[in-house]
């Protein structure tokens, strides 16, 4: 009888652990298979995302924050004045886009990831920066895409998304972790 008892305990645990990996790959879009290391981000796309209207020009640009999950309502991008022309080859017409404001308050290495092909541009001082890196999975949402850059401390930086397929976007700005050393 104890030992009946035990394999079903066994068996309940085993169901549980089941469950909970089921439920972990569910929240970070079934895709942990990123060469860099994106728990931050995982963690960051399991939460609620804070609703943000995206900006259509200079003026009605909202501002995000590091460490925070915003999904943002883009508009079409005949609607925006983007104050750089994107750095996509093509801009494509039925495509999204917007704008969005982010000062960082310690210079380095920051990722912008978004839930969708879209591309992320960061505009300062009448130039786009240069990403330094960038990683997507095609089956992923939770993140699909990631963009590092090497931001500037204290000054105003323009993102830029567009040739988003949809309205609504996910999007989050984290500092890269350390290298290990």
């Amino acid at each position: 009888m104890k030992r009946h008892n035990l394999n079903a305990a066994l068996a309940a645990t085993l169901l549980v652990l089941a469950a909970s990996g089921a439920e972990a790959a569910e929240r970070s879009g079934g895709c942990i298979e990123f060469a860099w290391d994106v728990r931050a981000e995982h963690l960051l796309f399991a939460m609620n995302p804070l609703p943000l209207a995206a900006g259509v020009d200079r003026a009605t640009t909202p501002t995000v924050t590091v460490d925070r999950l915003y999904q943002l309502h883009l508009q079409r991008h005949a609607d925006v004045t983007f104050p750089m022309p994107p750095g996509v080859r093509e801009l494509r017409a039925e495509g999204f886009g917007g704008l969005a404001q982010l000062q960082v308050a310690v210079p380095g290495t920051y990722r912008i990831s978004a839930d969708q092909p879209l591309w992320i541009d960061v505009a300062f001082n009448g130039a786009l920066l240069k990403p330094l890196d960038y990683q997507g999975r095609r089956d992923c949402t939770n993140p699909h895409k990631i963009v590092e850059f090497q931001l500037p401390m204290g000054v105003n930086l323009t993102l830029q998304i567009s040739n988003a397929t949809s309205a609504e976007a996910r999007i989050s700005v984290t500092p890269a972790p350390e290298p290990a050393r």
